[in-house]
C-alpha cells in the first residue's frame, strides 16, 4: 500500500508526468498481488508423487527422485540430484505441521550402493 500511496501523492502534486511514478505504482500493485496469492494459496501441495512449493517461482520435487531428507534448525531440505527444496516451518500452519512431518518420514529414500560384492 505504501508503494501506491506514495506513488499516487507524487502523480497528484507534480505538474509534470514522471514515468519513476507509474513504476513505483505498478512495485505497488505487483506487491499486493504477490500477498493475495500467498495469502488464497497453501505453502505447499503434497500428492502420492510429488511435493511442489506454491510461489510464483516455486519447485516441484517427484517423491521418487528425492535422494536426502536433512532437519536444519526445524525446517526440512529436500534433495534430488538437480534440486533442493527447502521448507520453512515457520510458514506452515500449525493444523498442518503434524500432517507434513508425517508425509516427510513416509518418504522411502534409496540406499546407496557401495560398489561391494
Amino acid at each position: 500500500m505504501f508503494w501506491i500511496v506514495s506513488a499516487t501523492v507524487s502523480i497528484w502534486e507534480s505538474d509534470k508526468i514522471y514515468w519513476l511514478s507509474y513504476v513505483t505504482m505498478l512495485i505497488g500493485v505487483i506487491y499486493i498481488g504477490i500477498s493475495l496469492w500467498e495469502f488464497n494459496n497453501q505453502y505447499l501441495t503434497l500428492t502420492p508423487n510429488i511435493i511442489k512449493e506454491n510461489s510464483l517461482f516455486g519447485k516441484k520435487i517427484l517423491l521418487k527422485d528425492i535422494i536426502e531428507v536433512k532437519k536444519v534448525f526445524g525446517d526440512y531440505i529436500l534433495k534430488t540430484d538437480q534440486k533442493e527444496l527447502s521448507i520453512n516451518m515457520s510458514l506452515v500452519h500449525d493444523d498442518s505441521k503434524a500432517e507434513l512431518n508425517a508425509f516427510i518420514n513416509s518418504i522411502k529414500i534409496p540406499e546407496e550402493e557401495t560398489g561391494k560384492s
